[in-house]
């Protein structure tokens, strides 16, 4: 939504924008990925959550401070959702590895 604000807004808009539109796509790709339980969709997730959460830091999105601050909790709320996903992966393949 933002991004196409941001795009009707002026010319000057197109970097913010175009970072809007990226971290959109990218999250649409990690979502399709986690509904298909793949690996890659909750690796693209996290990367996905540390980017928007970085670039709201950052100022390069453009966005009010309410807002940028927003998505930085809902960002850092995201990241602490795989923790028991990861917890289980790191414990299945260590007991693979142990001798029986």
């Amino acid at each position: 939504m933002y991004a196409t604000i941001h795009m009707y807004d002026s010319v000057r808009n197109w970097p913010e924008a175009a970072a809007l539109t990226s971290c959109a796509v990218l999250m649409g790709c990690a979502l399709f990925g986690l509904f298909r339980l793949k690996l890659w969709g909750l690796v693209v997730c996290v990367g996905a959550n540390i980017l928007v959460a970085w670039l709201a830091v950052a100022g390069t999105l453009d966005l009010p401070d309410l807002l940028a601050g927003g998505l930085v909790a809902t960002a850092l709320i995201q990241l602490l959702i795989p923790i028991p996903i990861v917890r289980e992966i790191a414990r299945s393949l260590r007991s693979k590895r142990l001798p029986a």
